[in-house]
């Protein structure tokens, strides 16, 4: 009997001493993103108007964000509808620009490094459209995190609670269990209405701080990237 009650007592206590999954964005988050510039890039490649991409992206952009648009199809219609022939090496162009116009902000990294290295899970939720996905996945931009939920991969973008659900579910895990990180307001408001925890991101010192206000704590900031990437 006495065994029992020890084993319940030790199952009780690691109950309560679970780690939460940190869930990070991505865009606003843990990159700066020039989107002045990417859109610049486009008017110049395809020579169309400041105003035609705009608008034409604009009308459309919350389906390419769900996957619910082909991306390529997208551009080679803006271009087919602008009297432009869409160039044969445009994707490659394209996401050779997104890589220039994004910074990382490294300080985020090495702070993921150390959740993981410290004992926590780390995924990332973000609304982004397939090239955009496909160009971080492949400059490896996305290797800390499991899982990474992505808006056009689940067909559902923040702040819809359809996202959030979705998310839980790759997680496995209840919303009470997660510390949301997200620049955007609306979208923080969307995950404590789902029952997440969140944090506005403002600047990595800020953010430290919260997850320190949380109960989060971590051992160190930097590690060797070849020991956790």
């Amino acid at each position: 009997m006495k065994k029992w009650i020890l084993l319940f007592v030790v199952i009780v206590c690691l109950g309560f001493s679970s780690k939460p999954v940190i869930v990070f964005d991505f865009g606003g988050v843990m990159i700066d993103f020039d989107r002045p510039q990417m859109i610049n890039w486009c008017c110049d490649s395809l020579s169309i108007e400041l105003d035609q991409i705009r608008a034409q992206r604009g009308r459309i952009n919350g389906e390419l964000a769900i996957g619910a648009v082909e991306e390529g199809e997208f551009w080679q219609s803006v271009a087919e509808e602008n009297g432009v022939v869409f160039p044969q090496e445009w994707k490659k162009n394209f996401m050779e620009s997104i890589n220039r116009c994004k910074n990382r902000r490294e300080e985020m990294f090495d702070l993921v490094r150390a959740l993981r290295s410290s004992g926590y899970r780390v995924a990332l939720f973000s609304d982004v459209t397939q090239w955009q996905a496909e160009t971080f996945r492949t400059a490896g931009d996305y290797v800390l995190f499991s899982p990474v939920v992505l808006s056009c991969e689940i067909g559902a973008r923040k702040p819809n609670s359809e996202s959030y659900a979705k998310l839980f579910n790759r997680l496995g895990v209840e919303a009470k269990e997660c510390i949301f990180i997200d620049d955007r307001a609306e979208n923080i408001e969307g995950a404590r209405k789902a029952g997440m925890r969140a944090i506005l991101f403002k600047t990595p010192g800020e953010l430290k701080e919260s997850l320190l206000g949380l109960g989060v704590q971590w051992t160190a900031d930097k590690y060797v990237k070849s020991e956790i990437d």
